[in-house]
């Protein structure tokens, strides 16, 4: 029985991509660089630091380029980040079932009031964010620290995610691997479930709707 989940934020529980890459794309056309929207938002289905790093190489850009991005994202509404449809509830339903919520992202504090502004922050026992310093997924430090620290047996837990990322850092840490098709895209790893709705969810942990 599934008793802990453990979330990917960006792409999974909030559909906060096209709010991410735009922003991207604004800081490339300061540097007079017109780039296509599906270009940017496939690399950073793989990570923000992709997406640098490869116009950084690309056209010979420097650091200026982190902080020109970082200016146009602090310009992005988080009120127009909302969560994909049934995620709130759906928590709600875990923790109403006495089981448990955790959220794993490279997100940094933003996080915090995106979750607030949708009334979400309690539905999770631990929310594992950039500013706790562990390795980048996939490396499984972070997980590690949550299966440690709440003594989670590995065949209890969960991981859900869009991208295959969260696929490969649930079969390092050997938990349960459930895959999002928040967009169109095809994991080349085979996840444990596939869902297409995250109301899915429940259906996988035995919880009625």
């Amino acid at each position: 029985m599934i008793k802990h989940v453990i979330w990917d934020f960006d792409g999974t529980l909030f559909d906060s991509y096209p709010g991410m890459v735009n922003a991207f794309l604004r800081a490339l056309k300061k540097y007079g660089i017109e780039a296509k929207y599906d270009e940017v938002l496939k690399l950073f289905l793989n990570s923000e630091k992709t997406a640098v790093q490869y116009y950084q190489k690309r056209f010979l850009l420097g650091e200026e380029l982190i902080e020109v991005y970082q200016d146009e994202k602090s310009h992005i509404d988080l009120s127009s980040m909302l969560p994909f449809p049934y995620a709130k509830e759906v928590c709600q339903r875990i923790k109403e079932a006495r089981r448990y919520n955790y959220i794993l992202t490279h997100r940094g504090s933003t996080t915090y009031d995106i979750l607030r502004k949708n009334g979400m922050v309690e539905l999770f026992t631990e929310i594992v964010t950039k500013d706790n310093q562990f390795a980048r997924k996939p490396d499984p430090e972070a997980i590690y620290y949550l299966l440690d620290k709440y003594q989670i047996d590995l065949k209890e837990a969960m991981i859900v995610g869009d991208r295959e990322i969260e696929i490969l850092l649930g079969q390092k840490a050997k938990v349960k691997t459930c895959f999002y098709e928040s967009g169109n895209r095809e994991p080349e790893l085979q996840a444990d479930y596939r869902v297409k709705s995250l109301e899915e969810v429940l259906d996988i942990m035995n919880i009625k709707n």
